[in-house]
């Protein structure tokens, strides 16, 4: 299967690849909260992949078709907003570096990169595959060009802190473009088929931490009293726990099991069970009080949700 869809990829380079109409299924596969895949040829090849490391995580999706640019996809992936997903994978660029062979507009690229980004407003969390930097064997200025697509990419995470970028051109330079690529110089061979699948799926993995906040410190009589929120997606109908610091100490453990309609009118399919309340003992002073939510299952953190400052009498 890979040595054919390796030489096809091949075929299909010689050939001009917007002339091959050579596309995956797109059908939803596997157990978990729904990602859709959005991609060109690198994507293709990675197909059986994606789909194994990430099953038992996620549902997925992948849509990817040979030769395209992100300006090919941009119907593909507004179709997806339909279902929902709780995350978006985007792995696009590399044809959007080799098709500006005389002329690179920038510009152009980071319009389309916002494009495709305003199609996932309300998707928690998105993925974006960086491009190669080093595809020089092309021509000289394909080194420039791609440099400058990332670049775009790390300009709209500054901006979105929903967007995480999977980082495929960091790892093709420090494990080796012979270890990872086809003698094409640009696709994944086996092994690197395993590379980039596992970059998407750690990236994702940080998308399921927890998400909340710290909404109030107040001051009491020897205390604090602290509200806010945290949900966990891997059991979004539960309660889950909070930790507590003070001035960087320990300062005791709640759980999210407060109602809030608040929260479920931002989060309805979560339900309302989500909020915490807690009064934390300290002595009289100025105090910093920092709430942790503890992930549950498959994210990778337990994420501050916020500091405040309270003085106690």
């Amino acid at each position: 299967m890979i040595a054919v869809a390796a030489a096809l990829v091949l075929l299909a380079s010689a050939a001009g690849a917007e002339d091959v109409a050579l596309s995956t299924d797109p059908s939803w596969q596997g157990t978990g909260p729904l990602v859709g895949v959005v991609g060109d040829s690198i994507s293709w090849l990675t197909f059986e992949e994606l789909h194994s490391r990430l099953d038992g995580e996620w549902t997925t999706s992948v849509n990817a078709t040979l030769g395209v640019r992100v300006v090919d996809q941009q119907a593909v992936a507004a179709s997806y907003v339909a279902d929902d997903p709780s995350a978006m994978v985007i792995e696009l660029g590399t044809n959007d570096v080799l098709r500006w062979s005389t002329s690179w507009d920038g510009m152009w690229e980071l319009s389309q990169q916002a494009l495709m980004l305003s199609h996932f407003g309300d998707v928690r969390c998105v993925v974006w595959v960086n491009v190669d930097e080093h595809l020089s064997s092309y021509w000289p200025d394909a080194t420039r060009q791609a440099a400058g697509f990332n670049a775009g990419l790390r300009f709209w995470q500054s901006r979105d802190p929903d967007l995480r970028i999977a980082d495929w051109n960091a790892a093709l330079l420090y494990l080796g473009r012979r270890n990872l690529l086809f003698s094409d110089d640009e696709h994944p061979n086996e092994g690197g088929q395993l590379v980039l699948a596992h970059l998407v799926g750690h990236e994702l993995a940080g998308c399921r931490s927890p998400i909340g906040n710290l909404d109030a410190a107040l001051p009491a009589p020897g205390a604090i009293t602290v509200a806010g929120w945290a949900i966990d997606i891997d059991v979004p109908t539960d309660p889950i726990a909070v930790h507590l610091y003070v001035d960087g100490a320990w300062g005791g453990s709640t759980t999210a099991d407060v109602v809030r309609p608040d929260v479920a009118a931002v989060y309805p399919d979560y339900g309302p069970v989500h909020g915490y309340e807690a009064v934390v003992p300290v002595p009289p002073g100025r105090h910093t009080v920092c709430a942790y939510a503890i992930n549950v299952r498959v994210g990778t953190t337990n994420p501050l949700l916020r500091c405040l400052t309270a003085t106690v009498g």
